[in-house]
């Protein structure tokens, strides 16, 4: 597996868990001082909006870059929030490794890069991958395997919002 020195992955146990809340935090916190790139991925496919930019479109994934900020979907918080520029991958897990490559070979190699995507792990080294988890969502099982491989877990972060942001 290949290590990618300028990626921050964010991952979670399951839903619910603040991933988005945190990685928009993180950009809130950095994005003025960094130019940061923002990925957020899904094994969901949802529909295309007029307003995003096709990277690719396939029988395997589908790649966005996100233009507007009101649209409601998580990445266009991250572009809200700061992030240089924010792009959505579609992908069922056996193909989001694949898709992310696609996508990175198109973007400046040392470019700091923030993801929202557990199951990225499963592909990738990260330069650190943080695990959110809480005490009172159900964990996605599949997801706990893939959090074994986390540098940093943060529980109940929406709860403990303030007491992590204080470390930022």
């Amino acid at each position: 597996m290949v290590k990618h020195t300028n990626l921050l992955l964010i991952g979670g146990s399951g839903q619910n868990v603040g991933k988005t809340t945190f990685t928009t935090d993180i950009l809130k916190t950095f994005a003025s001082k960094h130019n940061i790139i923002a990925i957020k991925t899904s094994c969901h496919f949802h529909g295309i909006l007029d307003t995003d930019i096709v990277i690719a479109n396939n029988e395997k994934y589908v790649i966005v870059k996100e233009t507007v900020i009101n649209t409601g979907k998580d990445s266009a918080r991250m572009l809200e929030s700061g992030a240089l520029e924010v792009y959505f991958i579609q992908a069922k897990d056996i193909n989001i490794g694949e898709a992310y490559n696609y996508l990175t070979k198109t973007l400046n190699p040392h470019q700091l890069t923030i993801c929202e995507s557990a199951s990225l792990r499963k592909h990738l080294i990260p330069q650190i991958f943080l695990a959110l988890t809480s005490s009172t969502e159900i964990d996605i099982p599949d997801n706990k395997l893939i959090l074994n491989k986390a540098d940093l877990f943060i529980e109940d972060y929406l709860e403990n919002k303030n007491k992590v942001e204080s470390y930022l």
